[in-house]
């Protein structure tokens, strides 16, 4: 099976005929091949993501290298050649939320970034984070902004769980049974010295 020039693919067989290989498998054999990244494209990102519904009508992946159209039987996926901060993170989170921002463009990325960054783990934010040097200024910002303001909610939630210690009841008992104690010893003390003082000398 020809997928585009120079490159073919062997067909794999079913119980219903000859099909073509599994598109993520052969993209991956066809990036490994070729030594590009290829990843799905930013609005492919955004609906997984679920930052928005619409599906992108055809198979658009972006890639490190040239543009390509390749043919898996009769689908046709479009690679097309992306700045190299579009591909950052390929296959991962991180990746998907930079790819998903791109596509969205700088007016819906604050409100997006509102509703996606609780959903990452550390090391999703993270790899955001250090991202941001290669990212355009529009979006550097608005991401600095977005993920200080959750780290300074996290801190405030830490915070607020820490348990403060508490006086109860008991404590207060025992301070006041040590003092009256304490109180007692030094009465006994005292009438001890007033009774010896008060003996006649011999």
């Amino acid at each position: 099976m020809r997928v585009c020039q120079g490159v073919y693919m062997r067909p794999v067989e079913t119980r219903f005929g000859l099909r073509a290989p599994r598109l993520g498998m052969a993209l991956a054999a066809l990036s490994a091949l070729w030594g590009e990244t290829i990843v799905p494209c930013g609005g492919a990102a955004a609906n997984r993501l679920g930052l928005t519904k619409q599906n992108p009508v055809r198979a658009v992946y972006l890639t490190s290298g040239p543009n390509r159209r390749l043919h898996f039987g009769s689908s046709v996926v479009e690679l097309r050649h992306a700045p190299r901060w579009q591909l950052l993170a390929p296959h991962r989170k991180a990746g998907d939320v930079i790819r998903a921002l791109a596509w969205l463009g700088p007016e819906e990325v604050e409100d997006r970034l509102e509703a996606v960054l609780p959903t990452l783990r550390d090391e999703d934010r993270h790899e955001l984070s250090a991202a941001r040097t290669t990212m355009p200024k529009w979006m550097a910002q608005l991401v600095s902004a977005r993920l200080a303001e959750g780290d300074g909610e996290l801190n405030a939630n830490a915070a607020a769980k820490v348990p403060h210690a508490k006086i109860t009841g008991s404590c207060c008992d025992n301070g006041r049974r040590r003092d009256f104690q304490r109180l007692r010893r030094h009465a006994a003390t005292t009438l001890i010295g007033i009774a010896t003082a008060s003996l006649p000398h011999t």
